[in-house]
Formats: structure tokens, sequence, C-alpha cells
């Protein structure tokens, strides 16, 4: 089990930024292909 820090700086959305939808989609298909590993989402704009 490996742990995947995921550190977010914009304050849009999948919806209305290109780079957020791939971040989002990676995250995702991270998720998927290591179900056991540990996800930790650092959002620096909030």
């Amino acid at each position: 089990m490996a742990n995947l820090l995921a550190v977010k700086s914009h304050p849009l959305n999948g919806e209305n930024s290109k780079s957020m939808k791939i971040f989002e989609e990676f995250l995702k298909a991270y998720q998927e292909s290591h179900p056991n590993d540990s996800i930790e989402i650092v959002d620096l704009y909030r």
C-alpha cells in the first residue's frame, strides 16, 4: 500500500478547467488501478 499526495491549487473544478479535468481523471484512474493505496488531496487554493 502506497500513499499519494495530490496538491490542488486551482480555483475552478473539472467542469470549468481543462487542467482540473485532467487532475480529476488522473485521480480516478489511479484509484481504479491502485485500490489499496491512500490518496490525500491538499487544496492550497481553499
